[in-house]
């Protein structure tokens, strides 16, 4: 159960840091739209935050940190094999990656038990809110 739970924390402290470099790079090929570009750099930040968030617990929980850097460069690699793709498409694609992550969380945190997890569900939700809301504030 202990191994299940760390490797479950350490896969979701490493998809925080893609997201980050994910975001980051985009901020970086959206530069000329100085709102979208703002909105993307929010955005990188809020993933590195919490990655930071779950790499703490996963310390306390289990001894070490997982590293980051690595996972911030798969982030942008991912973001440029995309860069042939219109805008819309990779939008599209990031709401359907970051609704299935809300509901996740939505459904994590209904729970009764309340641990150190839950908590970090719980304060990063309504930034995976706004992640996933991005597409339909631009779009519809």
């Amino acid at each position: 159960m202990e191994k299940e739970m760390q490797k479950k924390v350490r896969t979701l402290c490493r998809l925080e840091y893609v997201g980050e470099g994910y975001y980051a790079y985009l901020a970086k090929s959206y530069a000329k739209d100085k709102q979208l570009s703002k909105i993307f750099r929010t955005f990188s930040a809020h993933e590195s935050g919490h990655g930071v968030l779950f790499g703490k617990y996963y310390a306390q929980s289990f001894g070490k940190s997982p590293s980051r850097g690595r996972w911030v460069v798969v982030g942008k690699v991912m973001a440029f094999c995309q860069c042939i793709l219109p805008l819309k498409w990779k939008l599209k694609m990031l709401e359907k990656l970051e609704s299935g992550a809300v509901k996740d969380i939505e459904i994590a945190v209904k729970t009764d038990q309340k641990n150190g997890l839950i908590e970090i569900l719980e304060k990063i939700l309504p930034h995976e809110k706004a992640h996933a809301g991005l597409y339909k504030s631009l779009y519809e």
